[in-house]
């Protein structure tokens, strides 16, 4: 409550580019994998960073829909393997429990000088993220978007910057 006037905020999109953020977005070719609510909050993140982006979804409506939103290229899920790119984020269920023995994008198709980011945290290293880290990529958990959501959202409660290699480890370790 601002003045009598209600005011709501989203920490999703920050949140989302946060992690990328010291390997610069910038210029670069980001491919999302998935185009529902997470893929939506990375990508508005990425356009406000200029990225240029790259949706890939199984359902290509809804793939083509969020490419057009955020000025962005829609490629088929069949095609992903052709797809070149500097940012590969998974936004998808792919990967995360039960679905852990699954990979949303074709191994394959990493290199080594990507970035490669899963915004599923259960498991903490996924397949993608495993796949990527033999293929000698930098990888970012999805860990790292939801401590980033969190640290935002307390600071706009309590007005503190909270110390997100504290909240990191007390995860980890608990």
């Amino acid at each position: 409550n601002e003045n009598g006037v209600l005011k709501g905020y989203n920490t999703d999109c920050q949140a989302a580019v946060a992690p990328l953020l010291p390997f610069g977005i910038s210029g670069k070719t980001v491919c999302i994998v998935g185009a529902g609510g997470a893929a939506r909050a990375v990508a508005h993140g990425i356009a406000a960073q200029n990225g240029d982006i790259i949706i890939t979804n199984r359902t290509e409506q809804k793939g083509r829909a969020l490419a057009e939103t955020v000025k962005g290229r829609f490629i088929p899920a069949e095609e992903m393997e052709n797809i070149q790119a500097d940012v590969i984020i998974n936004t998808t269920s792919i990967g995360m429990t039960p679905k852990e023995n699954e990979i949303s994008f074709p191994p394959e198709a990493l290199r080594s000088e990507m970035v490669v980011m899963d915004v599923v945290y259960t498991p903490l290293r996924t397949r993608l993220l495993e796949a990527a880290e033999q293929k000698g990529c930098t990888t970012i958990d999805g860990l790292s978007m939801f401590i980033a959501q969190a640290a935002a959202q307390f600071e706009l409660w309590t007005g503190i910057i909270p110390d997100t290699d504290l909240m990191r480890n007390t995860i980890i370790n608990d």
